[in-house]
């Protein structure tokens, strides 16, 4: 689990300060949970096409793609 916050300011994403609770997990996973919240930290920008949500860095460049699991 984890909280934050989020600011939206025109097309400027940030989002943080995030909390969350680690758990003991094999190295893999918890090397994928911090490179999870890494990318959520450079995060300053989004935007949408072929039904995903790209998170963007500063420069424009993805960081992240989500997709909505029903």
């Amino acid at each position: 689990n984890f909280t934050g916050r989020y600011t939206l300011e025109e097309a400027t994403l940030t989002l943080g300060p995030l909390a969350g609770t680690r758990k003991a997990c094999p190295p893999a996973i918890m090397d994928q949970e911090t490179r999870f919240h890494e990318a959520l930290g450079e995060t300053r920008g989004y935007r949408f096409g072929n039904g995903l949500l790209f998170l963007l860095d500063v420069q424009g460049a993805p960081v992240m793609r989500l997709w909505r699991r029903d």
